[in-house]
């Protein structure tokens, strides 16, 4: 388990990160919205937080987001390697 000198560092991480780093729950709701994330995509973190990631996903692409999304949930896995939870 992460201490919380161990979250607050990792949280440090994250905001200052060059990179956008987005994360969303189960639902699919963003739930981490970094600084690189807010001038690349053009939101504040305030703007985005809980709302669908769709928003951030051109039209175009969308629905194949969507079928990716739920293969991933009806089996959760990166390359060769199964996710579960810990």
């Amino acid at each position: 388990l992460w201490d919380h000198q161990g979250i607050s560092e990792a949280a440090g991480i994250l905001s200052s990160s060059a990179d956008a780093v987005v994360s969303i729950d189960v639902e699919q709701r963003i739930t981490r919205f970094n600084r690189a994330a807010e001038q690349i995509f053009g939101y504040q973190a305030d703007e985005v937080l809980g709302q669908p990631i769709e928003m951030l996903i051109p039209e175009r692409f969308r629905a194949r987001h969507r079928q990716h999304a739920e293969e991933f949930i009806a089996e959760p896995t990166v390359g060769d390697v199964t996710c579960t939870e810990a």
